[in-house]
C-alpha cells in the first residue's frame, strides 16, 4: 500500500464510506482482521499521498563532498555528469569529491541510471517522501533502538531499514554489513552504491546517516537508499553520547534514557532541522 498509482485510485473512492464499509460479515474474524488492517493502512498512508500530490513535501539535496553542509533544492544544485548519482553545490567542492575517492567508483554507478527503468520517477519520488513521514513519525522509537544497537555493536555503522514488502512496516536497525534481501541478486552497480552510501556515511562525522526502504510490485522487489542528511551532527553526536555512558556502567533508567533523546530532538527543532523534509539518491 505504498505505490503511488495505487493510491491514487484509492484516492477517489476513500471518503466513500459505503464503498469501504462492509456489506456482507466476513467469514471469520482472521479475515475482518486483515481487512481493518489494509484500511487502516491505507488511510494512514492517503495523509502523505495527499500532502505529496499537493506539494507539501519539498525535495532538499546535500553536497556529496562530505566536508560541506550545504543542503540545498534541487534547481540550486548540479549532478555528476557521468554517473548522475552524486550532487554538488560547486564545482569546487566536485573537485574535492573526486579526489576523495569518488574517481575511483564513478564508473562502477553509472549503470544505475539505465537499471531504474521501473519502478516510475514518481514513485520512487513518493515512496521517498513516505520513508521520511514515518521516520520522522517515529523518531523518538528510532532514536532509542539506534542507542540500543550502538550499545550492543559498538563498533558497527547501522542503517535504518523501512520493508513496505509487508503489509505493516516496523522500522529496524540494522547492521551494514547485513544488507536487506531482496528477490534477486543486487547489481554491480546496486553494490558499488552500498559501498559508496556506507563510506559516505561513515566519513560525514555524524551529519548523514541511512535509511533504506525496500518494497516490490507483485514481481520483483526494489530497493530505495536514502541519505539522512542534517548540518549538523547533534543528534548523532547525542545518542552516540548516551550509548557510550551506558557501555561505561553508569546507571540509567529507561526513563531517563527517553528524557535526554527527547531534549536532544527538541534540540533538533529548534534549530531546525526536522523541517528539512526529505532527500533522495538521485537515479533518474
Amino acid at each position: 500500500m505504498v505505490s503511488y498509482s495505487i493510491l491514487s485510485i484509492i484516492s477517489r473512492h476513500m471518503d466513500n464510506d459505503k464503498l469501504f464499509s462492509l456489506r456482507k460479515p466476513l467469514p471469520n474474524a482472521s479475515w475482518y482482521e486483515k481487512w481493518m488492517l489494509f484500511y487502516n493502512v491505507a488511510k494512514r498512508n492517503m495523509a502523505v499521498f495527499k500532502a505529496y500530490k499537493n506539494g507539501q513535501y519539498t525535495s532538499i539535496r546535500g553536497c556529496h563532498n562530505m566536508k560541506c553542509r550545504e543542503l540545498r533544492r534541487p534547481k540550486d544544485i548540479k549532478r555528476c555528469g557521468s554517473c548522475h548519482q552524486m550532487n554538488y553545490c560547486s564545482t569546487e567542492c566536485q573537485s574535492v569529491d573526486w579526489k576523495e575517492g569518488h574517481r575511483d567508483i564513478c564508473h562502477r554507478l553509472r549503470p544505475l541510471r539505465l537499471e531504474y527503468d521501473h519502478p516510475t520517477l514518481r514513485e520512487r519520488s513518493f515512496i521517498t517522501a513516505l520513508a521520511h513521514h514515518e521516520h520522522e513519525a517515529s523518531i523518538l522509537d528510532l532514536c532509542l533502538k539506534k542507542i540500543s544497537f550502538m550499545h550492543t555493536h559498538p563498533d558497527e555503522a547501522y542503517y535504518i531499514l523501512f520493508d513496505y514488502t509487508s503489509t505493516h512496516s516496523v522500522p529496524l536497525i540494522r547492521s551494514v554489513q547485513q544488507p536487506p534481501r531482496l528477490r534477486t541478486s543486487p547489481s554491480n552497480a546496486m553494490l558499488a552504491q552500498w559501498e559508496d552510501q556506507v563510506n559516505r556515511a561513515a566519513h560525514s562525522e555524524g551529519r548523514m546517516e541511512l535509511l533504506v526502504v525496500v518494497f516490490g510490485d507483485g514481481k520483483s522487489t526494489y530497493r530505495r537508499m536514502v541519505p539522512l542528511r542534517s548540518p549538523t551532527s547533534i543528534i548523532q553526536t547525542g545518542l552516540r553520547r548516551i550509548a557510550d555512558s551506558l557501555q561505561a556502567d553508569v546507571e540509567h533508567s529507561k526513563v531517563d534514557i527517553r528524557k535526554e533523546v527527547e531534549n536532544l530532538l527538541a534540540r533538533r527543532r529548534e534549530l531546525g532541522e526536522h523541517a528539512l523534509e526529505w532527500e533522495g539518491v538521485q537515479t533518474e
